[in-house]
């Protein structure tokens, strides 16, 4: 395939060169569907194993995402951001992942709505997201730790007060929340790669 001088580069991805390279996936183009996959695989594994502990199982998954993504190609003309549509497949990847519902209903159907033109509704719709993904890595915790999490952090039970509930040491209610923390701040620093223009 013959290329013109005004062609964008591979290597970097912006708004107005995703959006080239989204018209031309949809068209069949592998070199952008390339393109795509060059810039977005990294952004999309480091988001899928901040969340899925198993690196390999992330691994398959962010194969099988890009997978989806060339087999539907001619029928993704509707999308309006593939930032923002590679971001909702990897959600739906890790909501799958834990095999249970973390958001209710209504909620899921909100987001599923026509992806909005105004970039600070947009964002408010990324800090929803990044809030349930939140959820759901709590949610994903063992018991033991998920509930003092949550006393700690819902309950604001004091670390003292949260020890002497549940007959456990200080130093282990202390490791437990920094554990936690630490994960979050991995998980949501994955997601926010999404957010980066």
């Amino acid at each position: 395939m013959s290329k013109n001088n005004t062609e964008p580069s591979c290597y970097t991805m912006n708004l107005e060169l995703e959006t080239y390279h989204l018209k031309r996936l949809i068209e069949g183009d592998t070199t952008s569907f390339d393109a795509i996959f060059i810039h977005y695989h990294p952004i999309v594994l480091r988001f899928l194993v901040g969340f899925i502990k198993d690196k390999e199982q992330a691994q398959d998954i962010a194969q099988d995402i890009f997978c989806k993504l060339w087999i539907s190609h001619d029928r993704l003309g509707h999308i309006q951001s593939l930032k923002s549509y590679l971001f909702k497949m990897c959600r739906n990847a890790v909501y799958d992942s834990f095999d249970r519902q973390i958001t209710e209903q209504n909620y899921l159907s909100h987001l599923e709505e026509t992806a909005p033109q105004s970039t600070s509704v947009e964002h408010e719709i990324y800090a929803k997201e990044l809030l349930s993904l939140m959820d759901a890595t709590i949610a994903s915790l063992p018991p033991q730790k998920r509930t003092i999490f949550n006393m700690s952090r819902k309950e604001g039970l004091s670390n003292d007060e949260i020890a002497l509930r549940l007959n456990l040491k200080k130093n282990t209610v202390e490791k437990t929340i920094s554990s936690v923390l630490t994960q979050l701040k991995k998980n949501m620093l994955a997601a926010l790669l999404f957010l980066i223009p």
